[in-house]
């Protein structure tokens, strides 16, 4: 399959030098008149040409292996057609009598007419079969992007009636209130607010991830330890370890780095972190979906987990009423790692805590950028 993928046209380069063939032989083994032998010569060398140009053109779809074997098979059967209309057509002129000329030539070359229509065929077939492809995944992508959003819309729109909400009532007890509650008011107004910019610029970021394409390969052990040295900045006491120190590549989301820092603040946020321990394990020749062509990263903290509603909401399309506290940290990582190509699972362990896995995709590690 290794060949076929690294010489798709091979199949079209075979005939093309047998048409040339057929034709530079024709000319040097048969001593016709100069004007019949330039006829039938130059023919086949013409087929030779719109052969070999079609497996240019058939090289630049980049065709699977399965999609070479099935042009394989129907340039075959486009030479056994052209081939056998052809004598078909000089056995019932020898059945009427006629004298045919050049029998086993008319012959050899309908076959390669025949391959040249079937050239026409493959190609047809192959782009046909590369845009159906391509427009079930936009499809694909499109629902899945419909159901992030409705997702996302329904809990921004719940986080943000619940702060006004809030503000509104702190508002009021600092208007109307002693001094001494009067100031206590205002400082929690102040800090709601801030939480209302951090909603809005977490927002921000989810949707910027959504709308880019973009995918590059990088060490994912480098993200990890960036992440941690970030989140041990801010909060020292958190113990974050990991096993794997060689380099593990992968084909992610540029906001991977991203997605493992806001791993590491839901487990600060929902636990304390005196007593916060968070251990990062990297498989990375894990089988998922019936290939080992995937890493596979677990993030698992020693805390009380991540509340049930959290990432029930995570996955709850439907209009059910939801509990205050549910944030848009677990949006952002689901959004960069599935934009990565890949999956993330959230549950509890059985010793406490909780556990965030992510599926990526592996690359090579040569094509580190």
């Amino acid at each position: 399959m290794d060949f076929l993928e690294r010489y798709p046209a091979i199949t079209h380069y075979l005939f093309a030098l047998s048409s040339l063939g057929i034709g530079v032989g024709h000319y040097v083994a048969h001593a016709h008149p100069f004007w019949i032998l330039l006829a039938e010569t130059v023919v086949p060398l013409l087929l030779s040409v719109g052969i070999g140009y079609a497996g240019r053109r058939f090289e630049r779809l980049d065709p699977s292996a399965r999609h070479v074997l099935r042009s394989a098979v129907v340039l075959c059967a486009g030479y056994l057609y052209g081939a056998g209309f052809v004598a078909f057509i000089e056995a019932l002129q020898t059945l009427a009598g006629a004298t045919p000329m050049g029998t086993q030539y008319l012959i050899l070359v309908g076959g390669f007419g025949g391959v040249a229509m079937a050239t026409i065929i493959t190609h047809f077939h192959v782009a046909y079969d590369q845009r159906l492809a391509e427009l079930r995944d936009q499809t694909e992508r499109a629902t899945r992007l419909q159901k992030q959003v409705s997702v996302l819309n329904r809990t921004l729109r719940h986080n943000i009636r619940n702060e006004l909400s809030i503000i509104e009532g702190w508002l009021d007890e600092a208007l109307t209130g002693e001094e001494d509650s009067a100031e206590e008011a205002r400082e929690r107004v102040l800090a709601h607010l801030d939480e209302l910019e951090e909603l809005s610029d977490t927002a921000r970021r989810i949707q910027e991830v959504l709308s880019e394409e973009t995918r590059t390969t990088m060490d994912v052990t480098d993200c990890i330890d960036k992440g941690a040295e970030r989140i041990q900045s801010c909060e020292p006491a958190v113990d974050v370890s990991t096993e794997q120190t060689e380099p593990v590549v992968v084909e992610a989301h540029p906001d991977l780095e991203m997605a493992i820092r806001e791993t590491f603040a839901n487990a600060v946020e929902h636990n304390d972190p005196e007593d916060l321990e968070i251990a990062v394990s990297i498989v990375e020749d894990a089988e998922h979906a019936d290939s080992e062509d995937w890493c596979r990263i677990d993030i698992t903290d020693t805390g009380g987990g991540i509340p049930a509603v959290e990432v029930e909401a995570l996955e709850n399309v439907e209009e059910t009423r939801l509990t205050h506290g549910v944030g848009l940290g677990l949006y952002l990582i689901k959004a960069v790692v599935e934009q990565s190509g890949g999956e993330v699972e959230i549950k509890p362990c059985d010793s406490g805590g909780t556990t965030v896995r992510m599926w990526l995709p592996k690359a090579d590690a040569e094509s580190l950028e």
